[in-house]
Formats: C-alpha cells, structure tokens, sequence
C-alpha cells in the first residue's frame, strides 16, 4: 500500500473532539500504520530512484558503448584512408621513379646513338680521308709517270739529237777518213 501525504492530511483535520474519543492505542495503531506506509513510500521513492539511477548508468553505459564504437569505426575509417594515401603516395612515387628511369635510359640511348653517329661520321671522314690520299698518290703516281715519261722523251730526243749531231760527225770523219783512203 503506498501512502498518500494528502491522506494524513484528512486524519489531521478530522474534528479533534473525535480524536478525543479514540482510544489512543487505536491512534498508536493508525500513528503506527501512517508510519509505515511513509516508510513503504520512501522505500518506493528510493528503489524508484534507485531503478532511475541504474537505467540512467544503462543508459549512459549504453551511450559511452556506442559513442565508442562511432570512435572505433572513425579510427578505422581514419587508418583505412591514410594506409589508402600511403598506398596513393608509394604508387605515385613508383611511378615518379619509373619514369625518371626511363628518362635516363632515353637519354643514355641517346647518348649512345649519337657516339655511334658520331663513329659513323669518323669513320665516313677516314675512308673520306683515305679515298683523298689515295686518290692524290694516284695523281702523284701518274703526274710521277707523265714527268717520268717526259724526262724519257726530253732525253731520248736529246740523245737522238746528240747521236744525229754526232753520226754526221762521224760520217763526215768517216767519209773523210775513207777517202783519203782512197786516194
């Protein structure tokens, strides 16, 4: 049963001379029954209280549990888009990598193409180089032959010459000398 303050409310305003004419164990009685349902009310008030501080800890239990379970998926959404970053950056940086690689293979190929042209152009300047001195021994051989040949000529014609100018001597002294052999 649970106590109403208004109820002790009616008691107290009941006429007093009633009251007078109550035996004062019943009163004790009623004292002692008003008491108890005070007591059995704050007992209720207190368990009340008590039940409404327990659900209010649930609650609040219930509250912090979920709020970390935000934070702990929060935390991972977190580390998921930082390892997805760091995943982007190390691509990325493979990537710069990769192609600074290529441009230095591009550049040593290139490198190497142009000291090959660069061989082929020595080598295009020496038979070039070559095919002149040859072709300026042949012209010294052959202006060697013509020189050689006309030294032959000069001197073959000034042989014949000094041979023909000296038969005549001597056909002179020959015919000289046969007829005063003949005479």
């Amino acid at each position: 049963m649970i106590f109403r303050p208004w109820c002790l409310g009616l008691v107290l305003l009941a006429p007093l001379p009633a009251l007078a004419q109550v035996p004062s164990s019943e009163i004790d009685a009623v004292f002692s029954a008003q008491q108890q349902q005070e007591e059995q009310y704050r007992s209720a008030q207190a368990d009340q209280r008590e039940r409404e501080q327990r659900d209010r800890q649930v609650q609040a239990r219930h509250s912090q549990a979920q709020a970390d379970a935000r934070l702990a998926r929060e935390n991972e959404r977190v580390a998921s888009a930082r390892a997805s970053q760091q995943r982007d950056q190390s691509y990325q940086d493979q990537l710069r990598a990769l192609a600074i690689q290529r441009q230095v293979l591009d550049l040593q190929a290139v490198k190497t193409r142009v000291a090959r042209e660069n061989d082929y152009i020595d080598r295009d300047l020496a038979k070039k180089g070559a095919e002149t001195d040859v072709t300026e021994s042949e012209a010294i051989a052959t202006r060697n032959l013509s020189m050689g040949a006309r030294t032959l000529l000069e001197r073959t014609g000034e042989a014949e010459v000094d041979a023909a100018a000296l038969g005549k001597t001597r056909d002179t002294a020959i015919d000289g000398v046969g007829s005063a052999h003949a005479r």
